[in-house]
């Protein structure tokens, strides 16, 4: 791919305490690239630490090592006005539209609280203005500029959430589960606007979701996590067409197909995958529940390997 990296992590870790001295790993050396123009999809289990690790590499997380680079510079490194102009570049958009916006404020302000932030603008008709220009940009009429944000919907609000984001022209969104907490009609509107809104503004996405088929249809290039850690990164495409690590085959095969029967047996064919066993600490962590396990998995933690070209896989397999 020729175009521009915009976001890069490096090695990216972020802990918890567990008790009793322990430590729990939600982000373990994790490392990708986002390109300019792009979305990136990040997928795996509830629980995986999708979530925690788009927050991590944005900031909003404090993380306990590795690096983060903004168009080729360390993040750490950044003065005074450039962590400014990084945080206005750099948006989230949150998982839930409900608990993201304040329903004692008014849409306006909830719109332009970024702009306010930044003083992008003191002319309280320029800003009046644009959020108008925004409300319609995703969808909603300019009349609900003074309403309150409890008297929408959850599809609404987050159109009002994207609204947000946009308001202060970032050049890359972290989108949070952005469609889970939303009716399944609404999904695919908001997943529409959201890759209008990027051909329009050439923004670039990390686009965390569950739901296999909706980050197929939006994404350029998928990354695959569990527990933690990057098992494999590729196209979209060939990441469907051919997956090579035995966790994101799975979950691929997870994917709903509409014939009863052909669905039936094909969750037969995977009941016995083992999907409660515990990981070991010093190997692959999907070693327990891998029916292709060997010796070195539970000793040594396989990295991502390139298989073929753009196609990364952290698999002894393939070693």
């Amino acid at each position: 791919m020729d175009k521009k990296i915009i976001f890069e992590v490096k090695d990216l870790c972020k802990y918890y305490p567990a008790g009793h001295g322990k430590m729990l790993t939600a982000v373990d050396h994790v490392s990708f690239e986002v390109y300019e123009g792009e979305t990136l999809g990040l997928v795996g289990e509830s629980g995986c630490g999708k979530t925690t690790c788009g927050r991590t590499a944005i900031g909003l997380y404090k993380k306990d090592s590795g690096k983060v680079y903004y168009f080729g510079k360390d993040v750490d490194l950044f003065s005074k006005n450039e962590k400014k102009e990084y945080t206005k570049e750099v948006q989230m958009i949150f998982q839930d539209p409900y608990a993201s916006l304040d329903s004692k404020v008014k849409v306006q302000d909830i719109i332009a609280e970024g702009m306010d932030i930044h003083h992008m603008t003191r002319d309280k008709d320029k800003r009046r203005h644009r959020v108008e220009k925004l409300l319609e940009q995703v969808g909603l009429d300019k009349s609900y500029l003074n309403s309150y944000v409890n008297t929408f919907s959850g599809g609404q609000r987050q159109r009002i959430g994207i609204a947000r984001a946009l308001a202060v022209n970032p050049k890359f969104i972290v989108c949070d589960e952005p469609i889970s907490a939303l009716d399944v009609s609404v999904q695919a509107q908001i997943v529409n606007l959201l890759k209008k809104l990027q051909k329009e503004r050439n923004i670039s996405y990390l686009f965390i979701a569950h739901d296999l088929a909706m980050v197929k249809y939006i994404s350029d290039r998928i990354a695959v996590m569990y527990m933690g850690s990057i098992v494999e990164i590729a196209e979209a495409e060939a990441l469907y067409d051919h997956a090579y690590h035995p966790y994101t085959q799975l979950l691929i095969s997870t994917i709903p197909i509409p014939d009863p029967e052909v669905e039936e047996n094909r969750k037969d064919e995977f009941s016995d995958f083992g999907l409660t066993s515990e990981f070991t600490c010093c190997g692959c962590r999907f070693a327990d529940r891998c029916k292709e396990s060997k010796d070195i998995c539970y000793k040594e933690k396989p990295k991502l390997k390139q298989i073929v070209s753009g196609h990364f896989v952290a698999c002894h397999l393939y070693w």
